[in-house]
């Protein structure tokens, strides 16, 4: 997404350090889709339910459509 101009502050972070914890949701919305986000819990605040709830959002991932933006 960064190579075809896509612009945000949290791809220029990937290289340069490890994503905060809400670094890592704004990325999580960025590649999902903000509406598939709804119901993830803030990582700052619930850590072991965000991973819970983002790995079975990845294991239904195959009915999800994809996300392509242009």
């Amino acid at each position: 997404m960064r190579e075809m101009g896509f612009h945000d502050r949290v791809f220029d972070m990937l290289d340069e350090r490890p994503l905060t914890k809400s670094e890592l949701r704004d990325f999580c919305s960025l590649l999902l889709g903000d509406a598939h986000m709804d119901g993830i819990p803030d990582p700052s605040l619930d850590w072991a339910g965000f991973m819970r709830k983002l790995d079975a959002w990845l294991k239904l991932k195959d009915e999800a459509p994809e996300q392509w933006v242009s």
